[in-house]
């Protein structure tokens, strides 16, 4: 996710960095690999258990250089990193973006929450993050923090391809709506109900969605023939991150709803990537009735609803008053997103931080 993508590409400046990546080959990590930045990604025999993770990286430590850090994120990262700090006994910094309650109490489980008790510094994308983390880990004052906003640092705020692009390259008329969801797709974000309305809406209305995967459209696939007969625009190839903000600011409104699943969704706050990215880019949005996303509302950068029961009255809402909402989010984002500004204060503290353990 940026907003730990965002440091590790910073720390390249500082040294030389090892990246590793439980994820699909990526253009968009590639464009960071250079002679200070190797990326592997990890094969699936290496994922699992954690036994053999650790054997790999135990291989792996032993015969590499030493390190002055270790950063992890997930579970496969964090019980790695028990081994990276452990041999070369230095700090520990942890990106968190879930609360350990999300995934079943397991082997991975236990060496992530060991992981969090150890870290010399935990980085989170909204502050409030971490006194959710401390009530599910024994964290103490002596636990450092940190924010680090979900946006990546490459995203720009203008535009230089004509506005219409995107409509030309999908096919949908000039003058009609584009409503847009991008981002993972399943269960979490409510794809279903939505998908269940799309036979609801206005012709000019158009819903496009936009994966991360082309694995992702068998299933996209499945779900549109179980729930509408009008067809979305569905865009599962990888496409450019300029490539994709210049859709985003072409939309109405981004669709970014959230089941309530527990307080890993109820607390999401401002570590919605999608949120974000939206905002910064003048585009309001449409997302889920909890208290952690009333900043939504509150600050006219689009609607929180209860339910898909009202999202064709939001769309019609949003698209009303257009320019309202794009002047709000624009003014929120220059406010209160301050990327750059984010990623100083973030890697001073990664600078900062100290070993508990003693290490260099």
């Amino acid at each position: 996710m940026p907003f730990a993508f965002n440091i590790i590409a910073e720390l390249k400046n500082e040294g030389f960095v090892d990246l590793y990546i439980r994820e699909l080959p990526c253009q968009e990590y590639q464009a960071y690999v250079d002679e200070r930045l190797s990326l592997t990604y990890l094969p699936d025999n290496v994922i699992s258990s954690p036994t053999r993770l650790m054997l790999y990286f135990s291989k792996k430590l032993f015969t590499s250089k030493p390190y002055d850090a270790v950063l992890s994120m997930g579970q496969v990262g964090l019980c790695a990193s028990l081994m990276a700090s452990f041999v070369n006994k230095c700090k520990k910094i942890i990106f968190s973006d879930e609360y350990p309650s999300c995934w079943p109490i397991n082997q991975w489980a236990s060496y992530e929450r060991q992981a969090i008790t150890e870290a010399d510094l935990i980085v989170v994308p909204d502050s409030n993050r971490f006194y959710g983390l401390a009530r599910e880990v024994p964290l103490n004052t002596s636990h450092k923090h940190v924010q680090s906003l979900n946006l990546s640092a490459k995203i720009r705020s203008e535009c230089n391809i004509p506005r219409e692009r995107w409509h030309s390259l999908l096919g949908v008329p000039i003058g009609d709506k584009i409503i847009l969801f991008f981002g993972g797709i399943g269960s979490h974000n409510m794809i279903d109900e939505i998908l269940k309305t799309y036979d609801s809406w206005p012709l000019d209305y158009h819903l496009v969605i936009r994966g991360n995967s082309p694995f992702q459209r068998p299933f996209l696939d499945k779900l549109v023939s179980a729930h509408c007969q009008r067809k979305p625009i569905c865009i599962t190839h990888e496409i450019e991150p300029e490539s994709l903000d210049q859709l985003i600011t072409q939309s109405s409104c981004t669709l970014a709803l959230y089941r309530d699943t527990g307080k890993n969704m109820t607390e999401m706050g401002l570590s919605s990537g999608k949120i974000l990215r939206s905002v910064y880019l003048g585009t309001p949005v449409i997302t889920s009735d909890f208290d952690s996303l009333k900043y939504v509302s509150s600050h006219g950068l689009g609607l929180c609803i209860p339910t898909t029961e009202s999202l064709v009255a939001s769309m019609h809402s949003i698209i009303g008053s257009q320019h309202d909402y794009q002047y709000s989010c624009l003014a929120f984002a220059n406010k209160h997103l301050d990327i750059s500004g984010s990623i100083v204060q973030c890697l001073d503290a990664v600078k900062n931080a100290r070993p508990r353990c003693g290490g260099v």
